[in-house]
């Protein structure tokens, strides 16, 4: 058999001629080129042979999975999760001679943050939420603002309270420096408020008369029993009334982003025309 980088011998039709690098050295006109070291589990990573014109090409791979151009010069590969990727790759001239290259990718793994959550993530100021994540590979895990570091926790669990809306930055180091972030936004809104509620005589019409409250903060609804007479975005919130019973009360909710409520009640006191 001759090696390659070996002057090879004139070529019979039928016979086989086999070269490996299984190692990747390069072996004279044959040999593959591709990275050097894998991420693992990343996908899209090209490998090229170079070889004579005319051969046809059959690939094979260890420690991964070939994506695209498994018969062709070049191809496109996904790395496994750990240990070593192998690639072969066999060329056959139009005579079924057969030249062999291999090539050995050492799969590295780099820190990951699978996720990171915030629940809830809106909350009203002077509440708390909490903080979770996973993340994998690292040495060390920073949390910022503050940089507080938090290696030896784990999510759910790490309350916080803020006092305004804040972005929450972790960051998770290997022993080679390498760095992996994630980040997520705990939105804080004020509570909400009903700064009035009233009520205003129509003139001329008896018994009628308009609510109006004012509120800020959220959006307001206005019941009367368990029935919703008026909804509103914006203050004020307005809803014309009649032929209402003395002794019966409008109620009001004002509800934030966050899910706070407040109520506000007004009684009807009402006098005959």
């Amino acid at each position: 058999m001759t090696q390659i980088g070996q002057s090879a011998p004139t070529a019979v039709p039928g016979s086989t001629l086999q070269a490996e690098t299984p190692t990747g050295t390069p072996g004279g006109e044959f040999q593959i080129d591709t990275v050097a070291v894998v991420v693992g589990g990343t996908s899209g990573h090209e490998a090229k042979v170079t070889g004579k014109p005319g051969f046809r090409y059959e690939w094979e791979i260890r420690g991964g999975e070939i994506e695209l151009g498994k018969d062709r010069d070049t191809v496109q590969w996904k790395a496994g999760l750990s240990g070593d990727v192998i690639l072969t790759c066999r060329g056959f001239d139009p005579y079924g001679q057969v030249v062999v290259a291999a090539k050995r990718v050492p799969i590295t793994s780099l820190p990951r943050i699978a996720d990171f959550t915030v629940v809830p993530p809106v909350i009203t100021l002077g509440q708390t939420a909490r903080l979770g994540w996973n993340a994998r590979d690292f040495t060390r895990i920073v949390l910022n603002p503050g940089a507080r570091d938090v290696t030896t926790l784990s999510g759910p669990g790490l309350e916080v309270k803020p006092t305004e809306t804040t972005v929450y930055v972790l960051a998770a180091t290997d022993p080679k420096g390498e760095v992996a972030t994630g980040e997520v936004t705990l939105k804080v809104v004020p509570p909400p408020q009903i700064t009035a509620l009233r009520t205003e005589a129509k003139a001329g019409t008896g018994d009628a008369f308009t609510v109006i409250g004012e509120f800020k903060g959220g959006k307001a609804e206005l019941k009367v029993g368990s029935a919703v007479i008026a909804r509103a975005e914006t203050s004020p919130l307005r809803a014309d009334l009649s032929g209402v019973k003395a002794g019966s009360a409008a109620t009001m909710v004002v509800t934030n982003e966050a899910g706070t409520t407040v109520t506000g009640t007004l009684p009807f006191a009402l006098k005959k025309p």
